[in-house]
């Protein structure tokens, strides 16, 4: 009796094919993980530049309706130098380092959920990320001292 060992051509082709499925998958995965990586890391960014936004209106208070209604979709605010301009521009290059984000700064009144106290105004800033769609919006809403003779 002649007695052969090893593997047969058909077992060695299985196994490749086995092997190369367990490859695309990994591979799929691994572009998943770099992918919701990005998008993370886009988020944050964009929170960080919202909050630093925040805090500059903070410490420009007593000029805070110059923020009001500011975007960055559009050209950077040119003109005499104000605080808020400078403030403004600044944010407007961090948002665009953040894949194209974009944001508003708007003053809800009460209606919108809005704050309405003497001395007290409600901000929100809210941003959109365009590699995002089917996230909301980040919406960041707190209140800023506001001069009597503005708020």
């Amino acid at each position: 009796m002649n007695k052969q060992s090893g593997f047969s051509l058909i077992e060695v082709m299985i196994a490749t094919v086995l092997l190369a499925i367990g490859l695309l998958a990994v591979g799929s995965g691994e572009i998943t993980i770099l992918t919701q990586g990005k998008r993370s890391e886009d988020r944050v960014r964009a929170v960080a530049a919202a909050e630093n936004m925040i805090q500059l209106m903070s410490r420009n208070s007593g000029n805070i309706d110059n923020y009001g209604g500011l975007t960055t979709v559009g050209p950077v605010i040119a003109g005499p130098v104000r605080q808020a301009q400078f403030d403004f521009n600044d944010w407007k290059r961090q948002m665009e380092a953040v894949s194209g984000a974009t944001g508003t700064i708007t003053f809800p009144n009460a209606a919108q959920g809005g704050i309405v106290m003497s001395g007290v105004r409600t901000v929100q800033v809210a941003i959109a990320l365009p590699g995002q769609p089917a996230a909301p919006p980040i919406v960041l809403t707190t209140t800023l001292p506001c001069p009597e003779s503005i708020c």
